[in-house]
């Protein structure tokens, strides 16, 4: 079965010392597109804590408009990676290696967090409350807090070889040969969930392949996370999927993940 308990946190470093070529990217991801631009005109003036950074892919951007940037990560391997990339400037550009379930140490607050790349996916259900609780914490009137989290409303997953259909033949034997253990893994975990009965419970636990299944992912129904930050103190202004839409938590459509952008309530 695909559902399991959560990854300690010595396999997820394990994990991410393993695959730290593989964090090279330095490009924005769709939703995170549109955050950029519902902040227009603002972030000069914004003090951010970016969570999860890794090797500093959103740092090249954030960084650099923002009135000081931390960017912080539980993996000091990545955090040295982002510091090799994105130049440091004490009190405006800095890295930190650092845990988002204990965000009130840094001894500081700010106008943005950001937590991208489903990175607080890889926590159990408990300490991914704690995150949410310590941003809350840490996050001044009037800021935003942003993070992405995978969605149980695109299980069963999509398999790779339906993005060939309609390419040149060539083309496509081509890639479908690249894309045939990819496929398998995706069809191998569709058969071991039932996706209404996962909709139905609101969360689970799941090993869907992520860094080879050493990382086991948390994914949410949309409307149990708003509910859920909500209940937390926070306001969700949007909720964004993949094509840059802003979608109805009740029916948000198949992405595999979701963008919420939230404001402290009141």
């Amino acid at each position: 079965m695909s559902i399991a308990r959560p990854t300690s946190e010595e396999q997820v470093l394990a994990a991410y010392a393993r695959d730290i070529q593989a964090h090279g990217r330095i490009d924005l991801q769709p939703p995170e597109v549109v955050f950029l631009r519902r902040l227009r005109g603002r972030w000069g003036d914004v003090d951010m804590l970016d969570l999860g950074v890794g090797a500093g892919r959103t740092s090249h951007v954030f960084a650099s408009i923002t009135r000081s940037y931390l960017g912080v990560d539980i993996s000091p391997l990545l955090i040295e990676r982002a510091r090799s990339v994105v130049e440091e400037e004490p009190g405006v550009v800095e890295f930190a290696v650092a845990d988002a379930r204990e965000l009130e140490a840094l001894d500081r607050t700010f106008d943005v967090i950001l937590f991208s790349n489903a990175g607080i996916d890889t926590l159990s259900t408990e300490d991914r409350v704690r995150v949410l609780e310590q941003a809350r914490a840490v996050l001044r009137p009037g800021g935003r807090f942003a993070f992405s989290c995978k969605s149980l409303h695109g299980l069963p997953l999509r398999s790779p070889l339906e993005s060939l259909r309609g390419r040149p033949a060539h083309s496509r034997a081509f890639r479908a040969l690249l894309a045939l253990p990819e496929a398998w893994r995706v069809r191998r975990f569709n058969r071991s969930v039932d996706p209404g009965e996962l909709l139905a419970a609101g969360q689970a636990m799941l090993d869907d392949g992520t860094h080879r299944g050493d990382i086991v992912m948390h994914w949410v129904r949309a409307d149990r996370q708003v509910a859920q930050l909500e209940t937390l103190g926070f306001e969700v202004l949007e909720v964004i999927d993949w094509s840059q839409r802003s979608v109805d938590p009740a029916a948000p459509g198949r992405d595999m993940a979701l963008f919420y952008l939230c404001a402290p309530a009141g």
